[in-house]
């Protein structure tokens, strides 16, 4: 199956705080790498990320505190008892999508703008 990578710009308010949402993606979300060189959103770890899936509002990654510097991320489905408590992750699975991903950043670099890149087998 192939991967293709759909970047992400995002453009930071002079509190730190941006929103932007790609286009309809349509497949599992593998990987997500934020702070990619020349990317000035991020400040000393205390940038906030979150990434959902905006036809439901799922939660595709959650990330705080984030460090300056690449950040790759690895988002997993969880897996669940009969019950429907969480047991873990599943491995090999990405986060499955169907509709816009918005990602949101809060405590960043001030009045900044750069990308993030999402990985997506479709």
């Amino acid at each position: 199956m192939p991967i293709t990578v759909v970047s992400v710009p995002i453009t930071l308010s002079a509190s730190g705080a941006g929103t932007a949402t790609t286009r309809t993606v349509r497949g599992e979300v593998l990987k997500i790498m934020f702070g990619t060189p020349g990317t000035a959103l991020l400040t000393g770890g205390s940038a906030d990320l979150t990434v959902t899936h905006a036809p439901t509002g799922g939660t595709v990654l959650a990330v705080s505190n984030i460090s300056p510097g690449i950040n790759t991320y690895s988002p997993r489905e969880p897996y669940h008892s009969i019950a429907g408590a969480v047991l873990g992750t599943a491995d090999a699975n990405g986060v499955t999508v169907a509709g816009s991903v918005t990602f949101t950043i809060a405590q960043g670099a001030l009045s900044a703008a750069g990308t993030a890149h999402m990985y997506v087998r479709i």
